[in-house]
C-alpha cells in the first residue's frame, strides 16, 4: 500500500447541459442508423433454424470473464510501475466498479469514479489521476496493433489500398508509442492542452511493458468470446479466430474513442456487422452483435457488483484497523 499522506482531490467539472445533449444527440443518431441496419437484417430471419449451442455461449461469457480479470491485473501492473502497490484484489475491484461509469455519456465517470476509489485506498492524487489514464492508453494502443490484421480480411481489402503497408505501419506506430519514453511524453503534451496535470514518469518501464503484454492477452480473450458467440450459432471456421479478434479488438477501441456513446453502444455493433457481415452472412452478424452485446452488459453489471460489494468490505476493515469511523476515511478520499 502507498504510505503517502491523501491530499484534497478536486471534484470533476459538471457536464454543461449541451454537452451532455449533445452526447445523447450523437449516440441517438448511431443507434438509429445501427438498429435500422440490424432490425432490417433480421426482419425476415429464419428464427427456427437457429440454435445456439450452450456449450460455445458459456466459452463466449467465461472469456468475457476472464478478459475483466485481466483488466483488473491491468490497473494493478500500471500502479506497481508508478511504485505504488494496493493489492491485486483491490485493483481488480476497482477496475469492476468504475467501469460501471462508462455507461454515463462522455467518459468521465469511469475516471472520476477510479479515482475517488483509489483515494480511498490512499493512493498519491498524481497516481490516482495517472492510473486510469495511463491504462486506458495502453489499451488502446495495444487494441489497434490487435486490429491490423483487419485490414487484411477480404471485407475491408475491397475499401482500403496497399493493406500490407498500412497494417505494418500500425503494428510499428504502436509498439514504439507504448514504450514509456515514448507515451509519457506524448500523454503530457496531450493533458497540457487540455489544461490537466502532466503525469508523473513510471518507476518501473518493464512493470509498464507487462501490462502492454497483458492488455494483448485481454484482446485475444476478447476475440474467443466474440467467435465462440459465432461458433454457437453457424460454422465459424478456426481459422477465423485471428479476424474476430481484430473485429473484437477494433470495436472496442472505437467503442472507447467514441466518447458520446455509453460503453460503445451502438459502435461496436456497427463493427461487427460491418466486418463479420462478409464472413458469416449480415444475419447471423447482427444477431452475434446482439448477444455479444447482452453478454458484454451482463458480465460487467455482475462483475461491478462484485467490485462494489468487495471495496465495502476492504474500506470497513480498514476503517476497524485504523478505528476511524468509515465516513471519516470516505471524506478523506
Amino acid at each position: 500500500m502507498c504510505d503517502q499522506p491523501p491530499e484534497g482531490a478536486r471534484a470533476p467539472p459538471s457536464k454543461t447541459w449541451w454537452r451532455t445533449a449533445l452526447y445523447l444527440g450523437l449516440t441517438a443518431v448511431v443507434l438509429y442508423f445501427v438498429g435500422r441496419y440490424l432490425v432490417g437484417n433480421l426482419r425476415d430471419f429464419g428464427w427456427n433454424a437457429v440454435r445456439m449451442d450452450p456449450g460455445f455461449l458459456t466459452v463466449a461469457v467465461v472469456s468475457l470473464a476472464a478478459q475483466h480479470l485481466l483488466a483488473g491485473f491491468n490497473y494493478s501492473q500500471i500502479l506497481t510501475a508508478f511504485g505504488c502497490s494496493i493489492g491485486h484484489g483491490r485493483a481488480l475491484a476497482i477496475y469492476c466498479t468504475a467501469t460501471l461509469g462508462k455507461y454515463v455519456p462522455g467518459k468521465v465517470a469511469t475516471v472520476a469514479a477510479s479515482v475517488m476509489l483509489l483515494r480511498r485506498f490512499r493512493v498519491p492524487l498524481p497516481v490516482a489521476l495517472a492510473t486510469p489514464l495511463l491504462a486506458s492508453g495502453v489499451a488502446i494502443l495495444t487494441g489497434l496493433i490487435a486490429s491490423a490484421p483487419l485490414l487484411l480480411t477480404e471485407g475491408v481489402r475491397e475499401h482500403f489500398a496497399a493493406e500490407w503497408v498500412v497494417a505494418g505501419a500500425m503494428i510499428l506506430a504502436g509498439l514504439v508509442s507504448l514504450h514509456p519514453r515514448v507515451f509519457i511524453p506524448i500523454a503530457n503534451v496531450v493533458l497540457r492542452r487540455f489544461k490537466r496535470e502532466p503525469m508523473q514518469p513510471v518507476t518501473s518501464a518493464r512493470q509498464l511493458l507487462a501490462a502492454a503484454a497483458v492488455s494483448f492477452g485481454r484482446y485475444a480473450l476478447l476475440g474467443v468470446s466474440l467467435w465462440a458467440t459465432a461458433r454457437s450459432m453457424t460454422n465459424a471456421a478456426s481459422e477465423d479466430l485471428l479476424a474476430f479478434t481484430a473485429t473484437a479488438s477494433s470495436a472496442a477501441v472505437l467503442g472507447v474513442l467514441a466518447f458520446f456513446s455509453p460503453a460503445g453502444l451502438g459502435v461496436r455493433e456497427g463493427v461487427y456487422v460491418f466486418v463479420l457481415g462478409p464472413m458469416i452472412g449480415p444475419e447471423i452478424a447482427s444477431l452475434v452483435a446482439i448477444v455479444a452485446r447482452i453478454m458484454q452488459t451482463g458480465v460487467e453489471l455482475a462483475a461491478g457488483a462484485a467490485g462494489i460489494i468487495f471495496v465495502k468490505w476492504q474500506a470497513h476493515r480498514m476503517a476497524a484497523a485504523r478505528g476511524t469511523p468509515l465516513r471519516e476515511l470516505e471524506n478523506d478520499a
